[in-house]
């Protein structure tokens, strides 16, 4: 993640974002939407409100996010282990002290900067290599799979970045990464600076020298920053940023080749806001970017792999950001719903995602207003100051054994007000992830079930919920959900489990 001052990003952001906290009304149970056949349950909300409520958001469809296959299983000398759920956590081989593991999740993302590199271009095996952490690096491809984001620029030759490509897959003898992004953000690059030309003549370069060495390993092309092509530009990149992958596209379509993978990165909410800011989000910005690249011919579809996913933490809200609906930071406890969110969208549409971060960043490497208070958040689940795990830490570990096994699919993706998906654990039963998108509250409602069905509510981390679900006399479990205190947020997440 390229990082600058907050202001900038705020003035994008609050710029699509109007309007004060939404009003809260009584939910009232409305008509039953389509049943999804493979989970059979139904997400609804309440009666929206009359027409004259300026906070009453427009009424639109339930869509079933597209799902995308993930990329292929890591296929090394001596296989390593293989998660069986696409989700993990940036530099995890960093906690290693703190949590017992280099690869905690079973995936992560490591970056491949310069110092990674001796002069002739080989991975040095020092134990300085990668700012210290070689040897956990080492680790990590063990334990799981692991994308390294191998950073460029344009004055890298060709045969530089295929030489450094080459040496990252190939640099540990029993075993392989699963897949090399090469550069990283670089849509935030003007065009004429960086050409379109430039970069695919590298990424070609890539592409031909691992597969000569380890064909199995994927190659992406580099993570697009998440304000492309939404509706308010990022000031440093082109006028229109989507342009960019657009004009790389292109080349792949004059060529007819394409590489294995097209990275992304969003820092929003997880389901749609439910307003034409639903771009930003992270079911929006994958339905965009799947649009995109249904516009093209290509030989093949490249998957998606969601490279950074996650929020600012500041606890307690800074000042200026307290009560305010479209704030950028959020709580660790809501750090905790928007980790179990992104775990649970990427099993049930088995897309790839990489949750930022794994550790915070150094608090003196933040930025600091003219007053020398901090105006950037930190996004690791493990803080830094304590190496305490947060919150978000084990709700991610309670969607992985929660949802291991499991068949999902999104229900609704939050235009209309929720935002749920359902999932069919191996062992049978139920289990389905709900919240409000909006600042009224909503319902979700099942279809009918068995009577005296037993379920139970939960929050993200396991903690119980009482009276928050009631099955009536047709079978239907009618649970209530909060509204959002924030719209990056969406309410808190509910968690129903029926039993087998």
């Amino acid at each position: 993640m390229n990082r600058f001052p907050l202001v900038l990003i705020l003035l994008l952001l609050l710029a699509g974002c109007q309007g004060t906290l939404p009003v809260s009304v009584t939910p009232v149970t409305p008509p039953a939407v389509a049943v999804v056949p493979a989970v059979t349950l139904a997400a609804t909300t309440p009666a929206p409100r009359p027409a004259s409520s300026p906070t009453a958001p427009s009424a639109r469809p339930v869509t079933t996010a597209p799902t995308h296959p993930a990329p292929a299983a890591t296929i090394t000398p001596r296989p390593a282990p293989t998660p069986s759920l696409p989700f993990g956590l940036e530099q995890a081989h960093l906690l290693a002290p703190i949590v017992g593991s280099a690869n905690a999740f079973g995936s992560t993302r490591i970056p491949a900067d310069p110092s990674a590199f001796t002069a002739d271009n080989t991975v040095r095996s020092d134990p300085g290599a990668f700012r210290g952490s070689r040897e956990r690096v080492g680790q990590a491809l063990e334990q799981g799979r692991v994308a390294f984001v191998l950073e460029i620029d344009e004055k890298d030759a060709p045969e530089v970045v295929a030489a450094k490509a080459r040496a990252l897959a190939t640099m540990s003898p029993t075993a392989r990464p699963a897949l090399i992004i090469i550069g990283n953000e670089l849509n935030l690059r003007r065009m004429a600076d960086y050409p379109v030309e430039t970069y695919y003549a590298q990424l070609r370069a890539a592409y031909d020298a691992v597969k000569a060495v380890a064909p199995d390993v994927q190659i992406s092309t580099d993570g697009q920053n998440y304000w492309e092509g939404a509706p308010f530009e990022h000031p440093m990149a082109d006028p229109n940023a989507s342009n960019r992958l657009r004009a790389l596209l292109r080349l792949f379509e004059r060529d007819q080749w394409t590489p294995d993978v097209i990275t992304i990165h969003v820092f929003d909410s997880a389901f749609s806001p439910g307003d034409p800011r639903e771009v930003y989000s992270l079911v929006g910005r994958t339905r965009f970017v799947k649009d995109i690249l249904g516009g093209y011919n290509l030989p093949r579809l490249p998957a998606l792999f969601v490279g950074e996913f996650g929020l600012p933490v500041a606890d307690p809200i800074p000042a200026a950001q307290q009560g305010k609906y479209c704030r950028f930071f959020i709580t660790e406890r809501e750090q905790a719903d928007l980790a179990f969110l992104a775990g649970a969208w990427s099993a049930a549409t088995e897309t790839p995602l990489n949750y930022f971060g794994g550790v915070d960043t150094p608090r003196e490497g933040l930025r600091r207003n003219e007053r020398g208070e901090i105006v950037e958040g930190v996004y690791g689940l493990v803080d830094r100051d304590d190496s305490r795990p947060r919150p978000a830490f084990a709700a991610y570990q309670r969607a992985q054994a929660l949802l291991r096994g499991a068949r999902g699919q999104i229900v609704s993706d939050g235009r209309n007000g929720t935002g749920s998906i359902c999932f069919t654990p191996a062992h049978g039963g139920l289990v389905c992830i709900a919240q409000a998108t909006t600042g009224r509250p909503a319902l979700f409602i099942s279809d009918p079930l068995p009577p005296d069905t037993r379920f139970r509510v939960e929050d993200v981390l396991g903690q119980p919920i009482a009276n928050a679900g009631v099955q009536d006399r047709t079978g239907r479990i009618t649970v209530d959900l909060p509204g959002a205190p924030a719209q990056k947020t969406g309410g808190p997440v509910r968690v129903l489990i029926v039993e087998p």
